[in-house]
């Protein structure tokens, strides 16, 4: 069933379908977007007009004598017609009609008939513009074995005067869904001029169509008039098309809305991750909420340039929108007892698919993300489980989402472990203190990380502290880990090589005015923190942000946790061992993933990526190897002292 395909979707201008480019100086834009109806909706709908219960069973009755026992309720779209008829939706259900007088007391008459009433229903818009209405076109009995032999009289007299009018009374009300899409264009659009509106009319039915999948609605929003084309000055010559003002980052409404994009995104997951069976498609919704989260993050941290023109939360919503869509089409009907849902997520979709449209109109309709804008959004599709507000984004612990991405739980480094084995003896390091010394006393590495900073005359004993406590971490994460057990030989050296590149094997950076004075955890220009590097505005809700920072027992046991889940559900899933490289480029395409993003998967092995992302991997890749042979770091020249 067509959805998305611009074949579906049209921008017109009122006046013959003229191109944009030709159009009248002032004119009004028509904006035309399929909603789509399932047919488990519509079979919904048909058995709530038949009083059928959950069974899918019910009674029609004209007395307590006459009457049709009702089962079996089939639809069947026919987008080509059937026989002469036009498309139409085919309705098959089973009846047992009773017919009699009371005589003495009782019922009397024949026996019960059995059979099956067939009918063609057609569907046309309502003349309020509003609903959908069905047109019965043909009618026909049949005996329960679906041969021509029909009904007897009376049965087939009940048939007629009980089902066929009440499936006339079928109908698919579109109202609330053209009068929130109404509400979302005048959220995200601005006025050209203050008390100005926005929509010429509100939004109506305009067609109806009968598809594989079930029925296409098509919604038309006529926008107002608005001045597109430069007016020629006195000199006749027309001027430059108006540049539109430069983004300014540093305004502090734009943080606001920043976290609002985020807040749209995660309340969206949310709400729909339970409600998909699909694994896959519950991976790229998850992996779709990381990738918003880290552009956002990215935008916060590395703003663009003052002269940039476009405001980048636009572009960000309109890419998220489209990835959304995607894989918001692949969805199956869903449960057909839960109507507002399906009609809901047809919405959503269908207000989604508008606001890309208006965009697609240029700057002259003003189209804004706001905060306001992005809540209507989420509200169509979540109804009255929406939040208040899509800002501030909660920070605790979420569960529903920790349960969606699979981290159940990190552990809480237990860092009891066996003693440690002695660093190798590299030249730099065979002239410092042996560190089974270091160890006697089998010490808690997570804290004495916060008193040991690493210097040339101690790498030893540091560097041994983390290996132990990358070890313990590891062990740990064995019992809940979906790595398979062939495959640890190349997550464990994927682990240390992370740390390594990240932040070469340091959570706390020494004091700013002594060594006495209290740690600082090692942070990044984008927010990352620990020695796992992890940026809080993209894992938030989704692993404590305090102990992130305060904990680097807690950091490693994360990180490793989204390792895991970046080998397991994207790498290894996803085949990347199946390129040129082999078994290494699950544990390449893991970390491109780590560092970038879940749409950054496939970056080490693109021709088409940025000099310093390629660099990135290949520095990784590199360090990988070494850890993967020797598990200790080759070079000492992170550390200056």
């Amino acid at each position: 069933m067509c959805r998305r395909q611009r074949s579906c979707l049209s921008v017109a201008v009122l006046a013959g379908l003229l191109p944009l480019a030709a159009a009248a100086q002032e004119s009004p834009r028509s904006v035309s977007v399929p909603l789509q109806i399932p047919t488990a909706y519509l079979q919904a709908r048909a058995a709530d007009v038949l009083d059928l219960d959950a069974s899918g069973a019910g009674e029609l009755r004209a007395d307590e004598c006459n009457f049709l026992e009702l089962e079996d309720l089939r639809l069947l779209p026919r987008p080509d017609g059937v026989a002469e008829l036009p498309p139409t939706i085919g309705l098959d259900i089973a009846v047992r009609g009773h017919g009699g007088a009371r005589l003495f007391g009782s019922c009397r008459g024949p026996d019960p008939v059995e059979g099956r009433v067939l009918m063609e229903l057609a569907p046309r818009a309502g003349i309020e513009g509003e609903s959908v209405v069905f047109d019965a076109q043909s009618v026909e009995f049949r005996s329960s074995d679906g041969s021509e032999s029909l009904l007897t009289r009376p049965s087939r007299a009940l048939a007629d005067a009980l089902l066929v009018p009440r499936l006339q009374d079928l109908r698919v009300e579109v109202g609330s869904s053209l009068r929130e899409i109404d509400a979302l264009l005048e959220g995200f659009l601005e006025p050209e001029e203050a008390g100005q509106a926005v929509l010429a009319a509100p939004g109506q039915l305009r067609a109806v169509a009968v598809e594989d999948g079930g029925m296409r609605v098509d919604l038309g929003f006529e926008l107002a008039s608005r001045v597109l084309e430069a007016q020629a000055d006195e000199s006749g010559e027309t001027p430059a098309a108006p540049v539109p003002e430069p983004f300014d980052p540093t305004d502090p409404s734009w943080d606001r809305v920043e976290d609002a994009l985020d807040g749209f995104a995660t309340v969206v997951v949310r709400y729909l991750g339970p409600r998909i069976d699909d694994e896959e498609l519950r991976l790229e919704l998850l992996a779709l909420l990381i990738d918003v989260r880290t552009e956002v993050a990215t935008m916060l941290f590395e703003a663009p340039a003052a002269e940039a023109q476009e405001d980048p939360l636009r572009l960000l919503f309109l890419d998220t929108w489209t990835r959304l869509g995607a894989i918001l089409e692949r969805l199956p009907p869903g449960d057909p007892e839960d109507l507002d849902y399906l009609l809901r997520l047809s919405s959503f979709i269908a207000a989604g698919d508008a606001l890309a449209l208006v965009d697609e109109l240029g700057p002259a309709f003003g189209v804004e993300i706001s905060r306001n804008g992005l809540l209507r959004l989420a509200e169509i599709l979540m109804a009255g489980e929406g939040p208040e507000a899509l800002t501030p984004l909660p920070l605790g612990e979420d569960e529903v989402l920790r349960s969606l991405f699979g981290f159940d739980g990190v552990p809480e480094a237990s860092l009891a472990t066996p003693a440690t084995e002695a660093a190798p003896a590299s030249a730099w390091l065979r002239r410092l203190s042996p560190i089974s010394v270091a160890f006697a006393e089998e010490p808690d590495p997570a804290l004495l990380l916060r008193e040991v900073f690493p210097r040339r005359d101690n790498l030893d004993i540091y560097l041994g502290l983390v290996a132990r406590l990358i070890d313990t971490s590891l062990d740990a994460h064995w019992e809940e880990s979906r790595v398979p057990p062939e495959q640890h030989e190349l997550f464990e050296p994927l682990v240390r090589a992370t740390a390594w590149k990240e932040t070469c094997w340091r959570h706390y950076l020494p004091g700013e005015e002594s060594d006495d004075s209290a740690p600082r955890v090692i942070r990044s220009g984008v927010g990352a923190v620990g020695m796992m590097q992890i940026v809080g505005r993209v894992w938030r809700s989704l692993f404590d942000l305090d102990r992130l920072e305060q904990d680097v027992a807690y950091n490693v046991a994360a990180g490793i946790d989204i390792l895991d889940h970046y080998y397991v559900h994207y790498a290894l899933r996803r085949g990347e061992d199946s390129h040129p490289g082999g078994r290494d480029n699950l544990v390449r395409a893991t970390y491109a993933a780590y560092n970038g993003g879940p749409s950054k998967l496939s970056r080490y092995r693109r021709e088409d990526v940025a000099a310093r992302a390629r660099a990135v991997d290949e520095q990784f890749y590199r360090q990988y190897l070494v850890m993967r042979e020797e598990t200790w770091p080759r070079e000492s020249r992170c550390y200056a002292r």
